[in-house]
């Protein structure tokens, strides 16, 4: 097994020496955990199951890399270039992805709780079944990411920008989406029990058959949003609802005012 020094500079050397070197020697597992490497060029390097625990990789290039199954807990790459990087089931928790570029990044099965994902670029990046539970996205960029059955929960999503995003049975339970962007942005089948998702931009979002249960939708705008939901004790004051569609929605117990009561009435005639 080499040591980690000579992997270090392996790494250092860029993408073709490491394929070289994995050639070389089929199945060997390249171990730089803790190691020093800001700035390196690893564009289209092959690091599937590697171990990056605890490196430092701010503002370096792994655009296109190949890090399946890596170990990169606690690992920093602010900065960083991760721009269609293959990150499916990494072990990632705690991983300081701050202001990262992850664009078309696959991040499916991955496990990134507690991951500080603040102000990363997730556009277009897909997240089947990843778990983000308590994960910090304030100020992230998900227009366009596909996320499914993924696990959010707790996780902080405040002024994230969410628009034309798919979140179809993802959970959302006590998440913070406070002042995020997310106009048709798709919420199919999503658990947002106890979410805050006051003053929100929802404009022609879909929750269908969503649960609000709980949550706080003061001041959002939830104009022509598709609401066919379960809204029960949900705090819809302040909320725009103009053009909303309410058909079938449970309201039972929902904050509203007298005016938005009539509204919604009116709606439902109008079927």
């Amino acid at each position: 097994m080499a040591n980690i020094s000579e992997q270090v500079d392996l790494l250092r050397q860029g993408a073709q020496a490491i394929a070289a070197y994995r050639a070389a020697q089929p199945g060997i597992v390249i171990d730089v955990r803790g190691a020093n490497l800001p700035d390196v060029d690893l564009t289209g390097a092959n690091l599937m199951g590697a171990d990056l625990r605890g490196a430092e990789l701010r503002g370096s290039n792994l655009e296109g890399a190949c890090l399946a199954g890596a170990n990169i807990a606690d690992t920093k790459f602010k900065g960083a270039n991760l721009n269609e990087a293959d990150l499916s089931g990494v072990i990632a928790q705690q991983v300081y992805f701050r202001d990262c570029r992850l664009t078309s990044a696959n991040l499916t099965a991955a496990n990134l709780q507690d991951a500080n994902l603040r102000g990363a670029d997730l556009r277009a990046a897909t997240l089947h079944q990843t778990r983000l539970v308590g994960a910090k996205l304030r100020g992230a960029k998900l227009r366009h990411a596909i996320v499914k059955a993924a696990d959010l929960s707790t996780a902080d999503l405040r002024g994230a920008d969410l628009r034309e995003a798919s979140f179809e049975s993802t959970n959302f339970r006590g998440a913070m989406l406070s002042q995020c962007k997310a106009g048709k942005a798709n919420f199919y089948r999503a658990n947002l029990t106890g979410a805050d998702l006051s003053q929100a931009n929802f404009f022609a979002a879909n929750f269908n058959e969503a649960r609000l249960v709980d949550a706080n939708l003061a001041k959002a705008n939830l104009s022509k949003a598709v609401l066919r939901a379960y809204l029960h004790r949900a705090d819809l004051s302040g909320a725009k609802l103009s053009g909303a569609y309410f058909k079938d929605a449970e309201l039972g117990g929902a904050k509203l005012s007298a005016l938005q009561k009539l509204y919604i009435q009116y709606r439902l005639r109008l079927g």
